[in-house]
């Protein structure tokens, strides 16, 4: 876009130095335009992320993380009572 305009400009007036000399101008143009875009809208697009980021660990926890952990509490505490109760049997049984 403002690359060719610019090329276009310096061709009309310069010939063909005038248009590489107008290229690479508008080509700095557009790349400083951008360049300012993309730096105004970067912390719009970090808060995005950090909220996207946010959710799913939350998501993540909720449903992935807590009930396994539960699951896993629930077959240790399990084991650990048949190993007691096996050697309350096998103490009760030397008796």
């Amino acid at each position: 876009g403002t690359a060719a305009i610019g090329a276009s400009g310096g061709a009309m007036t310069a010939g063909p130095a005038g248009a590489a000399i107008g290229a690479a101008i508008g080509l700095g143009v557009d790349m400083t335009v951008n360049a300012g875009v993309s730096l105004m809208q970067r912390s719009t697009f970090e808060k995005d992320v950090e909220d996207i980021l946010c959710a799913t660990v939350i998501d993540w926890e909720e449903n992935i993380f807590l009930p396994e952990l539960e699951k896993i509490h629930g077959i240790w505490f399990d084991q650990a009572v048949s190993v007691l109760d096996l050697r309350t049997d096998s103490a009760s049984s030397e008796e």
